[in-house]
């Protein structure tokens, strides 16, 4: 099996950002230092080329924004820190 951690910096809390943007208050917000670490594992024998690890950086994004969270960026890490 092949493993990929990926962390996402999102907003503290879902649907604040589309509230603060509702009440014209803001565009976001962002907690600095804030991260949500995911790792993804494929099955073996997968093929885990750069187009993979793309796809799975969107599905991670899209599912957070589906929680409503503003997901600012999604990024593949190496020991704990961004790549």
């Amino acid at each position: 099996m092949t493993s990929v951690a990926f962390i996402a910096q999102t907003s503290p809390v879902p649907h604040i950002g589309q509230m603060m943007r509702a009440a014209d208050l803001c565009e976001g917000v962002v907690v600095s230092g804030d991260f949500l670490r995911v790792i993804v594992t494929w099955k073996n024998g997968e093929v885990v080329d750069e187009a993979r690890k793309s796809l799975a950086k969107k599905t991670i994004k899209r599912s957070l924004e589906e929680l409503g969270y503003d997901c600012y960026s999604v990024a593949e890490t190496e020991k704990g820190g961004p790549k």
